[in-house]
């Protein structure tokens, strides 16, 4: 501290004003600097390496440590002794370490996140019980949009210890629907019917094979199973048109319901 204040007294105001001038001058054209080398970099290496969530990650890294350079730049304008600044940190660095575990944990978890690539941008994932579209990757967190458009933060670290689901991964998707059919039913027509409309409806893929099977006959009900594939972005809208198209075809020959359980394993 002595230092930088015999360093201001043995300046005019004359001077300290063009110092000063000088040092903002370095920040507004370091500022200016960073802000079209980004732009340019982003550009340049999308059209080489096209990989847009891991790209920013990159580059915001690389933005950290030019903010730093001119940090440095400005404080030595002032005469400011940066090693004994670095010193200092590193005393106070071990102190702030401890709370910082989890921070780091962050980080490493993002680096292994970006090296593994479980998902993409915009790839629709499950994690933790959330589902939705990536968002975002950063160095802590990755933010997933939701499927009713809430934004959500997951720490990186979580999601290391988490199963992820990448429900974009295949150019195609499944679901498996479980119906209870009323026990006075025929049960072959049920499944002849779901049958014949796997393998005439046009929106279904016909490979993989759609499959339908008898799981359990009780007194009350009798459970059938079946799975049908879709495209995958064509997925939430098949589900449905399906759903209804065998309820209608059940109604239109007869067979009636007990009851209706749909879950999908996705």
């Amino acid at each position: 501290m002595e230092s930088i204040t015999s360093y201001f007294i043995n300046y005019s105001l004359a001077t300290l004003a063009f110092i000063a001038m000088r040092a903002i001058s370095i920040a507004i054209i370091g500022l200016l600097s960073i802000y079209f080398i980004r732009i340019y970099l982003k550009k340049k290496i999308l059209k080489v390496y096209p990989d847009t969530l891991r790209i920013n990650v990159i580059i915001r890294l690389l933005t950290y440590a030019m903010y730093f350079i001119i940090g440095t730049t400005v404080l030595h304008e002032f005469g400011i002794n940066i090693t004994a600044l670095v010193g200092a940190a590193g005393v106070v660095g071990v102190a702030v370490g401890f709370a910082s575990q989890t921070t780091i944990s962050n980080m490493i978890s993002g680096l292994f996140i970006m090296l593994t690539r479980p998902f993409d941008l915009n790839d629709l994932v499950s994690i933790n019980h959330i589902d939705g579209r990536i968002k975002e990757l950063s160095l802590f967190a990755t933010t997933i949009r939701t499927l009713d458009n809430k934004i959500v933060r997951i720490p990186n670290e979580q999601i290391i210890k988490s199963n992820i689901i990448n429900l974009s991964k295949e150019p195609f998707r499944g679901f498996q629907t479980t119906v209870d059919l009323d026990p006075e039913s025929d049960i072959n027509k049920a499944m002849q019917i779901i049958d014949e409309l796997s393998q005439r409806l046009d929106y279904l893929l016909s490979e993989p094979k759609p499959s339908c099977a008898v799981l359990e006959i009780t007194g009350t009900y009798s459970r059938l199973t079946f799975r049908v594939w879709a495209k995958q972005e064509m997925w939430r809208t098949t589900r449905r048109k399906f759903l209804a198209d065998v309820k209608g075809a059940f109604e239109k020959n007869g067979i009636k319901l007990a009851t209706v359980n749909i879950f999908s394993k996705q």
